[in-house]
Formats: structure tokens, C-alpha cells, sequence
């Protein structure tokens, strides 16, 4: 999960992050962690990173800049104001 990202159309949806992230650690419990028994905190780690190696996908790469997403978000809460005052 450290590089990788679910993305919509032109970025990363806070949603489709949330959903991977859920998927990502739920495969990592099944594959990876019940069917072992690790007697140590290092040997755990080190069964979690040779997971997130093995199923990593591209890295995350950003699509818009912090002034996009703080424009969004400025429209979004003044849609949201208008609607509320109606």
C-alpha cells in the first residue's frame, strides 16, 4: 500500500484509497499472516514486507497539484453552503 494507489479518472479518490487500503491489508491477513506462526516482532515484519514486495503494484504518481484539490474543495463547500441555505 506504501506505493500504490486505486485511482479514478484524473487522480485518487479518497474512497477508492480507503476501499484498496481495506482489500490490500484483508489479502495481507489471509495470505500472509494467519497462516503463519511468527514467534518474534522482526519475523513478522519481515513476513509483511515480503508480502507488500510481492503484490506492490506502480507507484502512486499525483495528477493535480494542492491548489487543484484546495480549489475543489473550496467549490465543493460552497456548493454545499448554497444548498443548505435554500
Amino acid at each position: 500500500m506504501r506505493r500504490s494507489v486505486v485511482q479514478r479518472g484524473g487522480g485518487a479518490s479518497a474512497e477508492g484509497i480507503e476501499q484498496y487500503g481495506e482489500r490490500f491489508f484483508g489479502l495481507l491477513t489471509e495470505e500472509a499472516l494467519k497462516r503463519g506462526s511468527h514467534t518474534s516482532i522482526p519475523q513478522l515484519r519481515d513476513a509483511i514486507l515480503a508480502y507488500v514486495d510481492a503484490h506492490d503494484a506502480k507507484p502512486f504518481k499525483r495528477t493535480k497539484t494542492a491548489d487543484d484539490i484546495l480549489d475543489k474543495v473550496r467549490r465543493v463547500g460552497l456548493r454545499t453552503q448554497r444548498v443548505h441555505a435554500e
